[in-house]
């Protein structure tokens, strides 16, 4: 019965739900060969994907094709207006600043490669 309910749901917010992801959204891929990469949401096409834009490689007038299914939301959203590559930058710079530096280290206890014992 759950099940039932949960996939009437599902269909009420589209094939992809991509009706609960706004335009302005900040997101990050998590399949695909732009795995951890941040994008902004600036549009839909017509199949419902997301249209990803980062200002660099992924300009606003090439914005990427992703199915939501593929990205992380994240809870940042920009305010509705004109989107440019430099606003695209400023937002995903926000957001990297807002979540804080990255550990560039391995996690601790994760072998690094070397061999033998003590040093």
């Amino acid at each position: 019965m759950l099940r039932k309910e949960s996939q009437e749901e599902g269909q009420k917010q589209g094939p992809s739900g991509a009706a609960r992801v706004g335009i302005g959204r900040v997101v990050t891929s998590r399949a695909g060969r732009d795995v951890g990469h941040s994008y902004v949401v600036v549009g839909m096409d017509e199949r419902g994907r997301l249209l990803l834009a980062d200002g660099h490689s992924r300009q606003v007038t090439r914005p990427k094709p992703k199915n939501v299914r593929h990205v992380w939301l994240h809870p940042m959203e920009a305010q509705a207006g004109p989107w440019t590559d430099e606003r695209v930058r400023a937002v995903l710079n926000r957001w990297q600043e807002a979540k804080g530096p990255r550990l560039e280290q391995g996690r601790e206890g994760e072998d690094d490669g070397k061999q033998g014992g003590c040093d």
